[in-house]
């Protein structure tokens, strides 16, 4: 599946493919202590193989509408990466995840990353209801989805477990009569 989304001033959303997986996994290595704390997929991940396989995994999941994975370039550099983890086209729904390197935080680049996907997923895929669900103390993803306008709708407790621990999921979702581009 072909898929590009452009966000305007350099910010493009591009389907992730095999090639990247080097520079992938390179920027992962150079963010693994910062990325570590919210991200449990990084063991899995530990070597430019493995970065491959998994970006490959995403492409027959991506074939079959299961998800969607892209990689956010801005003026051509990977930055980090945003998609949907998963699509339910019976029910006409997706949920969103991201991360991004931590030299790009604070820059708005996250937010504009996630409005070019959710715009793309109610026009494009005609989704009805997009979730973002971000760990209780991860405040910066929290922030992602409260300036875009995602309504909270309540905590998932104990919903993932990262490196030992038990993460609460703060829920917001977004349903395609409330959104706006702007």
């Amino acid at each position: 599946m072909s898929v590009s989304i452009d966000c305007g001033d350099g910010l493009l959303l591009t389907v992730r493919s095999e090639a990247e997986a080097e520079e992938t996994f390179r920027l992962v290595v150079r963010n693994d202590a910062y990325l570590r704390v919210w991200l449990p997929w990084l063991d899995r991940c530990a070597t430019v193989e493995a970065m491959k396989g998994r970006i490959a995994a995403w492409a027959d999941e991506s074939a079959k509408g299961e998800s969607l994975h892209l990689a956010i370039r801005l003026h051509g550099e990977m930055v980090g990466a945003v998609g949907y983890n998963t699509i339910s086209t019976f029910n006409r729904s997706a949920t969103i995840g991201y991360w991004l390197s931590e030299h790009m935080r604070g820059r708005g680049v996250m937010s504009r990353a996630v409005r070019g996907l959710v715009g793309y997923g109610f026009a494009q895929r005609r989704l009805n209801r997009q979730v973002i669900a971000a760990a209780t103390e991860n405040h910066a993803s929290r922030k992602v989805a409260e300036r875009l306008g995602f309504r909270f709708e309540g905590v998932a407790r104990e919903a993932e477990w990262i490196y030992g621990r038990k993460v609460d999921h703060a829920v917001y979702a977004m349903l395609a009569s409330e959104w706006t581009v702007a």
